[in-house]
């Protein structure tokens, strides 16, 4: 079978009438008006992914997770997903597919095109590219539940000021400590098979939240709706670390900043949190507090206070330790 025709089968999607998704040159698609939001991540073996300890269906759904997380995180909505591929002879690309497709399920964003190429045979690489199209457009029954008439801007990283105080989604460092976990306690020759071991059965010593952080992050898509919706001046996913993405956020904005305390996943430590990765949480400032905990509070979904935004350029924690610009960062 052709592997294009393969992939749609896997997939199962059907476009609706009028569009034309995967299998022509280009894919033709409409969507309501807003501002468009494209995006590129690229997932690279050995550097971004370790086929020793994730299967390729894991990798699959990270990778779209990934980049589906930049549109959530200026507070837009995915629409689309581009992948392209790059692949030695005798990769699953059946199960890399599947695990795209659980995402794809998962966030509602289809698969609509893409390419394939097979890899250099000196330098035998997987690289997975998603692009994801996604829309700023939010419809009126989310502008009347906040009594808003037109939509704010998308959020960008430059926009907060001093005192806007600093949110984020969720407890950190849990993937960091997830991959550390996974390195010291499961035997590298064999990929460890996420849907067995996470049964609810087995006991949680044997398979900690900490590794479906790390396999399988989410991307935080009504958490950056809520707070663009809240009045958030500046956002950021945390891809590379708390520090040095809140780093980004002070440097783009022309401020400095304050932290309290960070909420530290369970099984991880305040070292994660900082420079782990990985967590695709959202960052996010913005100038009314009680707003930010209500609106979120009546969507039911996590935010924590984490600091402050200052005059003064640096970031300390609340003790006047310096917070260093500590991440993943690319050696090029």
């Amino acid at each position: 079978m052709d592997l294009i025709k393969e992939i749609e089968l896997i997939l199962g999607q059907v476009a609706p009438t009028g569009e034309v998704w995967i299998g022509d040159d280009c894919a033709l698609v409409g969507y309501e008006s807003g501002q468009t939001l494209i995006t590129c991540d690229q997932f690279v073996q050995g550097v971004h992914f370790d086929i020793t300890i994730a299967t390729l269906c894991d990798i699959g759904f990270k990778a779209s997770t990934t980049a589906i997380s930049d549109i959530a995180a200026m507070g837009g909505v995915p629409l689309y997903m581009l992948v392209g591929l790059v692949a030695p002879r005798g990769v699953d690309i059946v199960s890399l597919y599947s695990g795209i497709k659980k995402a794809s399920d998962l966030y509602g964003v289809p698969v609509v095109g893409g390419d394939l190429s097979e890899a250099n045979p000196v330098a035998p690489l997987t690289i997975i590219t998603i692009t994801v199209i996604g829309t700023s457009h939010l419809n009126s029954l989310d502008l009347e539940h906040y009594g808003l008439v037109d939509p704010p801007r998308p959020v960008l990283r430059s926009g907060a000021s001093h005192d806007d105080y600093i949110f984020v989604t969720g407890t950190l460092g849990g993937a960091a400590a997830g991959l550390r976990y996974l390195n010291d306690k499961l035997n590298k020759s064999a990929a460890i098979k996420f849907e067995s071991a996470t049964k609810p059965q087995e006991k949680e010593s044997e398979c900690p939240i900490i590794v479906e952080r790390f396999l399988r992050p989410l991307a935080r898509i009504e958490h950056g709706k809520v707070a663009r919706l809240s009045g958030a001046t500046a956002m950021i996913d945390i891809s590379d670390g708390f520090a040095i993405d809140m780093h980004r956020i002070a440097n783009a904005s022309q401020v400095g900043f304050e932290i309290d305390e960070l909420p530290i996943c369970k099984g991880a430590v305040i070292q994660d949190c900082l420079g782990g990765g990985d967590d695709y949480e959202l960052i996010f400032t913005a100038p009314n507090r009680r707003l930010v905990e209500a609106n979120f509070a009546k969507k039911g979904l996590e935010v924590y206070l984490v600091g402050r935004c200052k005059s003064a350029k640096g970031g300390f924690f609340r003790d006047g330790t310096v917070v260093e610009s500590v991440g993943w960062q690319h050696s090029f």
